[in-house]
């Protein structure tokens, strides 16, 4: 059984997940922290769809008559007029596999009990574990900021949600789950590397700069790098042996876009490269300087491979200061001086031309 795919409708009509939910024994327990623990990313589906088996048990255990089940559902008939273009919850219940487990009358109740409710922000009680959790949900248009116990940084963006240990001192390995946008600012500790769960991608550092952007109704997962290195990969695949072929290492002003129903990857160089910290005493301003260390010095400026033929090149020489210009400026006049062209490939730079 592949839980790791499943989303809240298909864990609401399995028998071992309504069990765990409703008759918790130290078997189904242990199972379910276990997979969690594997699989921290799928938290929010998981308290989501314990909601949804818990409420359906309570309101089948109810009679409800045929005039509250017709003025539930002229109530829902008038809110789906209502909120035709903003319906979430309809777009993945599957009425079919909830009536056949729950009945009717429950699915009438349930869809009652989430249209006068309109949105829960609670989950229920979490399960015993050795890792206390913290979960925060910036509902402001501001950034917010997060601080946590090992000194990192987390700058959370609106509507988006971050759940973390209170205490990260105790594990050997930092981890946190992410469900939105997010900017880490992590706490160097080559000990303990830092994880970052987000809807199936793992973002696995030491210490470094980098965002996250992991909306849950998005098919892509992007994370770009400001500072240091990361690797990446998919948690589905996490105790694959073939994990290493499906992974990918970001550097500075790189980034990458995971598909999570492939669980592929493509690197690219990020919208608007900026100069290393190491690199910020170099020079633009170049003075009868070969076009072979100016492409050097542009690689080592932002950490982005140049590739070009140093043989065709090895005689072209320029004067010219471009100090003030990004990136995509300084190769767009480094290369109609030199009469050449360039291209982005695979977070590369590829520089096109037949000489001086």
């Amino acid at each position: 059984m592949n839980y790791f795919e499943y989303n809240v409708e298909d864990f609401s009509v399995d028998d071992y997940f309504k069990n765990w939910v409703l008759f918790p024994n130290q078997e189904n327990e242990a199972f379910w922290q276990k997979f969690l623990d594997d699989y921290p990313e799928k938290y929010y589906i998981i308290q989501e769809s314990r909601i949804l088996v818990a409420e359906l048990y309570h309101i089948n255990q109810t009679e409800i008559s045929q005039d509250h089940t017709d003025a539930i559902w002229q109530r829902i008939d008038t809110t789906i007029q209502e909120e035709r273009n903003s319906l979430k919850f309809l777009n993945w219940i599957n009425f079919r596999s909830i009536a056949a487990s729950a009945g009717l009358t429950a699915v009438l109740s349930m869809l009652w009990y989430f249209y006068s409710q309109k949105a829960t922000n609670g989950f229920l009680a979490p399960q015993k574990s050795e890792i206390v959790w913290q979960e925060v949900e910036n509902h402001k248009p501001q950034v917010m900021e997060i601080k946590l116990s090992d000194g990192s940084t987390v700058h959370l963006q609106k509507n988006s949600k971050l759940k973390y240990p209170k205490s990260l001192s105790d594990s050997p390995v930092r981890q946190v789950v992410l469900e939105g946008v997010a900017k880490f600012d992590i706490h160097k500790d080559p000990e303990r590397p830092f994880l970052v769960y987000a809807q199936g991608l793992v973002t696995k550092v030491l210490g470094t700069s980098f965002v996250v952007k992991a909306l849950p109704n998005d098919t892509k997962v992007t994370v770009s790098v400001n500072s240091g290195k990361v690797s990446l990969y998919s948690s589905q695949n996490k105790n694959d042996a073939r994990s290493k072929t499906s992974s990918i290492v970001l550097t500075p002003n790189q980034q990458a876009v995971f598909e999570k129903k492939t669980t592929t990857f493509s690197k690219s160089v990020v919208e608007n490269p900026a100069v290393i910290e190491k690199s910020r005493t170099l020079s633009f301003n170049f003075k009868n300087t070969p076009a072979t260390q100016i492409f050097k010095n542009l690689e080592e400026a932002y950490g982005i491979e140049v590739l070009f033929d140093e043989d065709i090149m090895a005689h072209c020489k320029l004067n010219i200061d471009v100090t003030q210009e990004d990136l995509y400026e300084k190769l767009n006049v480094i290369c109609k001086v030199l009469n050449a062209k360039f291209e982005m490939i695979d977070a590369k730079i590829i520089i096109y031309s037949n000489g001086c």
